[in-house]
């Protein structure tokens, strides 16, 4: 079966009085707050509709609270020209409700505020920067191994800077993506779970496997919304069998309705070895006032015996350096880059797409003879938007959900649970769980290549 299962959410932790006495005050004020068209525009490019920043906006989902409708005839410039004051009052009254909440899949926004990717493709967007596993994995030195993943930790962040947002998986959707050159890998995504939502991966190449679990909570405020990784990401070598684990920093979205939105991360990621040994600390900074501090990231690497090896500093989108620890403790004068900010290349489109992000939506002759008809490419409510068919792209997005919320009753009437197909929930003492890959995607990709 392949649909949208809609469901009501469980019931969240009470309201507390002290954000909701602050979201009402805000109501007070709403005329005011919404009367410029400088509260309309996030930094990024968007507008008060532009969604979560990066791979968490996509999750929150946010699907049960009505949004005014925007004549869909309209251009994109037009509708968000049409988003009027009544408009905005209404989406606040309706979210204010949700103040100190989980408000994950509590929202279903206009398409026009979407980009024609998925949630499912987005958690294969890392690997615009899959070079650093590759350095990881040929490297004997445990505290460049280190040094490596944490690159490949700071690097991702950067992508998480556009605005428009995701579509949330159908449950049962997969992706694919396969590289070829010069060092091959293959991406196969699942979404496992509707309620939580729950996507998950498999990257593999020769000489590492990557294992994502997205999965998240989150709390709003308001204005704003905290969100919280609960899944793990897991990173294999197969030289030495060693395995890291970590979780990504915590993630908070301000001006989320009123403002210039922009994102923060903060608190402290630590890359573990499986084995005991080597780890990395990487601290985010809470960016203070007048933006003291902003997108900046430390760390510390440390060896098999709990001595500080190496130093980090950096900022999130923007670098990452390096100053080596001798055995003695003594600091080296010389920093190195680990991590350098490419200059996106961004394709000529309205959504501020980068280059490798339309590569990971490209359907080509040669994936539409081997692609399921569960993979995200292939949703019509995505092509539509697309092709700039915003009509049908919304009348898609809508049927597709009231689809799945068809599945999910038939499949409570009959009493039977969602199992997913390529992936397994596999218990595991170390960090509760790990979601294992169960074969068969591609040697049925196989089959309908010949």
């Amino acid at each position: 079966m392949f649909g949208w299962f809609g469901s009501k959410t469980e019931e969240p932790e009470k309201k507390d009085g002290e954000m909701k006495r602050e979201a009402d005050a805000k109501l007070v004020d709403l005329d005011e707050d919404f009367g410029g068209s400088s509260n309309t525009t996030s930094e990024s490019g968007g507008g008060m509709f532009s969604g979560i920043t990066g791979f968490f906006k996509s999750a929150t989902g946010w699907d049960n609270i009505e949004v005014a409708k925007v004549d869909r005839t309209l251009s994109e410039t037009e509708g968000r020209a049409k988003a009027t004051q009544e408009q905005r009052q209404k989406i606040w009254q309706q979210a204010v409700k949700f103040v100190g909440m989980d408000p994950i899949s509590m929202m279903s926004l206009p398409i026009w505020a979407f980009e024609p990717t998925t949630f499912l493709q987005r958690m294969a967007e890392p690997f615009f920067f899959v070079d650093f596993l590759h350095k990881a994995a040929e490297t004997e030195d445990p505290i460049m191994r280190l040094a490596y993943l944490a690159a490949f930790n700071v690097s991702i962040l950067s992508l998480t800077e556009r605005s428009g947002k995701p579509f949330n998986p159908i449950l049962g959707e997969t992706y694919e993506y396969v590289s070829k050159s010069p060092k091959p890998f293959k991406f196969l995504s699942e979404q496992v779970s509707h309620h939580p939502p729950i996507g998950v991966a498999e990257t593999t190449s020769n000489d590492w496997i990557c294992k994502q679990e997205a999965h998240i909570k989150t709390k709003f405020f308001g204005n704003s919304i905290d969100v919280f990784a609960v899944g793990l990401t897991h990173v294999i070598f197969a030289g030495n069998g060693d395995h890291f684990y970590w979780k990504q920093p915590d993630c908070h979205v301000y001006n989320i309705i009123v403002g210039g939105m922009w994102v923060d991360y903060t608190g402290d990621v630590e890359i573990v070895n499986e084995n005991g040994k080597a780890k990395c600390v990487l601290s985010f900074k809470k960016c203070g006032w007048f933006g003291e501090g902003r997108n900046e990231v430390t760390g510390e690497i440390f060896d098999e015996n709990g001595n500080v090896r190496m130093l980090l500093i950096g900022k999130w989108n923007e670098f990452l350096c390096a100053k080596n620890v001798d055995s003695g403790g003594k600091k080296s004068s010389e920093e190195f880059y680990l991590w350098q900010s490419p200059e996106k290349e961004v394709v000529d489109n309205k959504w501020g797409m980068p280059k490798f992000t339309f590569e990971l939506t490209a359907i080509t002759p040669e994936l539409e003879k081997v692609l399921p008809e569960t993979d995200s490419r292939i949703r019509p409510d995505r092509r539509s938007l697309e092709t700039g068919d915003m009509e049908l792209a919304g009348r898609e997005k809508n049927r597709l959900e009231e689809k799945q919320r068809d599945d999910r009753r038939a499949l409570e009437s009959r009493k039977e649970k969602w199992v997913p197909k390529y992936f397994k929930r596999v218990p595991n003492g170390v960090y509760d769980h790990v979601w294992e890959y169960t074969g068969n995607y591609w040697e049925e990709r196989d089959t309908r290549a010949k």
